[in-house]
């Protein structure tokens, strides 16, 4: 077969790089190279030098091995007690707790609500760090009523939300099913494969109720973001979900959104789409080294009850947080029709928020928009 490309002679890195520099004309690369809240540095271009390819096929392989199971529409039948105790100043430990462990010995799956971190401002590595450390919670507590633990593992799922950092939120949603089967693995100190439920719901901290209709731009993205990730459910929320007011309209619109995904560009219909893109393969690698070392960070702190007891968990949530709102207040962060081309001519009031909103233990979540500055 004729090589279509050797008429074009291999590019080195350094060569690209000294391209860029030249093209720059002086202007320093390092000042407009995307920054994030996960300190993940990010270069101009990445190769195949830039990854572990043992890592991005076990990756693979993860995520191969999920889509061959079969699937059905799940429904949460109980209320994650961790996370929906987080959000009120309540003692995470007690009867409530003992009777939602007993109850989950006997259905056949539960989601840990991850969203809820998301749309309090924590990070992807936050995020993923709090999944494990939470399933590994569960576990420590099922392990005291001698209950099958490798069984109990593989009821574990999670519901994540996915923002609008596009490539970061395909890797977080890429990464976590190898990251609980590390977790689970080395806790029951055998390679176990056991593959978890992901469900990927839009987030709400970037949604607006001034110019609302740009939230479905948003929602697409993030219905992307998730369905390329190979998440095994997605829920696009409608795009005035979040102030009470959605109607059939906005339902529709969110349950077309998936339709086309689905069915019109066809993005679910290869196991791992992303696989070989050099800067998602990297995203997902250094995702899943600081995760785990935070995972290891909760652990070694006496677990993630005693962290968020310390007050460690709410510290580390709200100073990314008010960073977030920072950003968004000087316009780092853009929102169209909010803190960028606004429209003069709308008479929506967002009620604001200020500082005194963090105070207290309980982790709460909000919108961007109602940091607003006047």
């Amino acid at each position: 077969m004729t090589n279509l490309f050797q008429e074009f002679a291999t590019q080195t890195s350094q060569e690209w790089n000294e391209q860029i520099v030249k093209d720059l004309k002086g202007k320093a690369l390092e000042d407009i190279l995307s920054k994030n809240y996960e300190q993940i540095p990010i270069k101009a271009f990445y190769a195949k030098e830039d990854i572990n390819e043992q890592f991005s096929h076990e990756v693979s392989q993860i995520l191969y091995h999920k889509s061959t199971q079969s699937k059905t529409a799940s429904l949460e039948v109980v209320i994650d007690h961790i996370t929906y105790t987080l959000q009120y100043e309540k003692n995470l430990e007690g009867a409530d707790f003992e009777a939602f462990l007993d109850r989950i010995i006997d259905i056949d799956k539960f989601f840990i609500n991850i969203d809820v971190f998301h749309n309090a401002g924590a990070t992807a590595v936050q995020e993923l760090a709090y999944s494990l450390a939470i399933a590994s919670t569960y576990l420590d507590k099922l392990s005291d009523k001698g209950v099958d633990l490798e069984r109990q593992a593989s009821k574990i799922s999670f519901t994540m939300a996915v923002g609008s950092n596009y490539f970061m939120e395909i890797a977080k949603l890429r990464v976590l099913p190898w990251l609980f089967q590390k977790m689970v693995s080395q806790y029951l100190g055998k390679n176990t494969p056991v593959y978890s439920t992901l469900r990927a719901k839009t987030a709400t901290i970037n949604k607006s109720q001034k110019d609302s209709y740009n939230n479905l731009i948003r929602t697409t993205l993030e219905a992307m973001s998730a369905t390329i990730a190979k998440a095994d459910e997605v829920l696009v929320l409608p795009f005035d979900e979040p102030f009470g007011v959605y109607d059939e309209f906005s339902e529709r619109m969110a349950t077309n959104i998936s339709r086309i995904l689905e069915h019109e560009s066809k993005l679910n219909f290869v196991v791992d789409i992303s696989s070989g893109a050099y800067f998602v393969e990297y995203l997902t690698e250094q995702l899943a080294q600081r995760a785990w070392s935070l995972f290891q960070e909760i652990e070694q702190a006496g677990g993630f009850l005693v962290y968020h007891e310390k007050g460690m968990l709410k510290e580390a949530i709200t100073n990314v947080a008010k960073e977030k709102i920072k950003d968004f207040q000087a316009k780092k962060i853009v929102q169209i029709g909010v803190n960028k081309y606004p429209n003069s001519k709308e008479e929506i009031q967002v009620i604001p928020k200020n500082e005194s909103f963090f105070t207290g233990k309980s982790i709460k979540t909000f919108r961007l928009e109602e940091f607003l500055e006047a």
